[in-house]
């Protein structure tokens, strides 16, 4: 048993990670300068600044993700602006880690 664990492992590691059904890559069909314009438009101008030197598209989630500074900051979480690509929407993402210092 122990011996069929590791060839899988093994074979897996061989293998690989790869996507499969879908050719479509994401962040082609919005560019920067137009996630920024969706984002200034959004609940994100509304909440803070947003950052336009500090960005990053998320292949996986079709998002884009805008550095933010918040109005009104939050202890413990570090927002983002998220575009989302295929909808053309922007919020806030507060990326709160949960942790609370005493």
């Amino acid at each position: 048993m122990k011996k069929l664990v590791i060839a899988i492992s093994l074979l897996l590691l061989i293998a690989g990670c790869t996507q499969t059904g879908s050719n479509t890559t994401h962040c082609n069909e919005m560019n920067i300068s137009e996630a920024i314009m969706i984002a200034e438009n959004s609940e994100c101008s509304n909440k803070g600044v947003i950052i336009t030197d500090d960005y990053f598209c998320n292949e996986i989630t079709g998002t884009w993700w805008i550095g933010f500074n918040a109005s009104e900051p939050v202890e413990g979480c570090n927002p983002a602006c998220v575009v989302n690509i295929k909808d053309k929407t922007a919020s806030v993402n507060w990326r709160c880690t949960g942790l609370t210092t005493n």
